[in-house]
């Protein structure tokens, strides 16, 4: 691609997002084959380094609009019916077929309310749980030893998410926690599988592929298994046998959507509490999943950082009566992220500068802070703060915790925090509405995990470079929906670290 180009080559988009095109001339970033794709989203910073302050088409097959920063203020305070981040859930994920995205508000609005505001007080239970998971899928590693993470974190997340969405004893029962990682895997295997069907042929046969029926089949399974338990707690379950009762059942998502459904009188209709269930569980498995393996990734490949994170997780817990976290106590630990959220305008919007964006087009935002983006004038970057950082482009577990330290900047720089300058959970109304549990659960795992092991790249704990030439395993872009994720089979080696077993093993049982 050279500079010299105004537009790139417009292709495959529908006839409203061409005319938006063609009227407003925003540059277009596409790529014709799928193989290609990774290199076209390695070079989509083209546009906006040439067009800085104009948007740009990403033309996926779900095309979505690309805004810079300053329409954020116009966007951020639309309601739900004028911006929908379900919506694009809906259309990302092919709710037609999957029903991702449909029209439920029972639970997010118990994941807003009360998941919420009940995190601090069920801390110590995913603290013990992460310790319960840690030694159940990875154990005692008394030498390096080379194995994948993401599929052992997989389980560990359906355990730590499932004692705050179902509550002991079913979160451990292992028909359930293959239901909740089933049905995570399956709907993204349904997800690709309706995505290679051709569009017009969907209606016709995507109920009859197997990947949708294998979705079926799980949706039923985790009917039979939940029922009794929204039985017992509604109290239409007679003679239930109150030893069986699950622990802190008040405590869990299913009493907060029963209590959602209580209150919007919906009626108890347990298909749907199945698939808000359902749908909860897949969000939170897959992004802690994807989050955790990340972050250790980052770590193997550069373990030079790791003591100084294990010392302060150790100071803090030791100030803590028994070990145990609270709320106040969490360590900041922050990834390094490029893409904001994704939102569906309902009704299409007309910006301030005369664009219209057109009805349902998915609109999007580049980050500012990201490495190969020029942050705009209005936003500072954290080189601006402290220039004695690192580059963007290289990872520094101490970043946001070194800029807290400036004054001024103490409650600033948040994992969870929203703002023009943070858009890893969305802004305004379109903030995710479960992110304090995602960063509280992904923390106490990583807290656990570091605990108790040591990561690196090679077998003698080195990390990138070396004689070697080692390289952090490289991260894979799935072209449908324009994801990046980790590679899941990627080997790296772990170590137990005995010299932290006893405190870090204190409730693993």
């Amino acid at each position: 691609m050279g500079s010299e180009l105004d537009l790139f080559i417009l292709t495959g988009l529908p006839a409203t997002v061409v005319a938006v095109i063609l009227a407003s001339a925003i540059a277009v970033l596409y790529s014709k084959k799928s193989a290609s794709f990774e290199n076209s989203i390695q070079e989509w910073k083209f546009p906006h380094v040439t067009y800085p302050d104009e948007p740009f088409v990403l033309a996926t097959e779900q095309p979505k609009i690309i805004l810079p920063n300053r329409f954020l203020n116009e966007l951020k305070p639309l309601s739900q019916d004028v911006l929908s981040l379900r919506r694009e859930v809906y259309d990302k994920m092919h709710g037609r077929y999957t029903t991702l995205g449909t029209d439920h508000p029972i639970g997010i609005q118990a994941i807003r309310t009360d998941l919420t505001a009940n995190i601090g007080r069920m801390l110590p239970e995913l603290q013990e749980e992460s310790a319960y998971a840690l030694e159940r899928e990875f154990g005692r590693i008394s030498t390096w030893t080379q194995m994948g993470v993401y599929d052992k974190l997989l389980q560990l997340s359906a355990l730590v998410n499932g004692r705050m969405f179902v509550g002991l004893p079913l979160s451990r029962d292992q028909d359930w926690i293959d239901i909740s990682i089933g049905y995570t895997m399956a709907m993204v295997q349904g997800i690709r599988a309706i995505q290679r069907t051709k569009p017009l042929l969907r209606p016709f046969l995507v109920p009859f592929l197997p990947e949708m029926k294998a979705l079926r089949d799980l949706q039923s399974r985790a009917a039979k298994i939940l029922r009794p338990h929204y039985e017992f707690i509604i109290g239409t379950h007679q003679g239930a046998d109150t030893e069986k009762k699950p622990a802190r059942n008040q405590y869990n998502l299913i009493s907060w959507m029963l209590k959602q459904m209580d209150l919007q009188r919906t009626g108890t209709d347990f298909d749907h509490l199945v698939h808000e269930q359902l749908f909860a569980g897949f969000g939170s498995i897959h992004a802690t999943s994807i989050t955790v393996t990340n972050a250790i990734f980052d770590l193997a490949a550069r373990p030079e950082y790791i003591p100084a994170l294990q010392e302060e997780i150790q100071t803090v817990l030791d100030q803590e009566q028994g070990h145990v976290l609270r709320k106040e106590s969490l360590p900041k630990f922050r990834n390094i992220v490029a893409w904001g959220r994704r939102v569906v305008a309902k009704d299409g919007i007309k910006l301030s500068n005369g664009q219209t964006m057109p009805p349902n087009a998915t609109i999007g935002f580049v980050h500012p802070l990201a490495p190969y983006v020029k942050t705009p004038a209005t936003l500072k970057s954290p080189l601006d703060y402290d220039p004695n950082q690192p580059p963007l482009s290289e990872f520094y577990p101490f970043r946001s915790y070194e800029l807290r330290r400036l004054p001024g900047q103490e409650n600033a720089h948040q994992f969870t925090q929203t703002g023009n300058d943070n858009l890893n959970f969305g802004h305004g109304t379109m903030s995710c509405p479960g992110r304090f549990f995602a960063s509280a659960e992904a923390k106490c795992i990583l807290i656990e995990f570091l605990r108790r092991y040591t990561v690196a790249l090679g077998p003698g704990g080195e990390g990138e470079g070396g004689i070697n030439d080692l390289k952090r395993p490289k991260n894979i872009v799935i072209p449908g929906n324009m994801q990046v994720v980790p590679n899941f089979t990627q080997p790296i080696y772990l170590k137990e670290l005995p010299e932290v077993l006893p405190a870090a093993r204190d409730g693993a049982t």
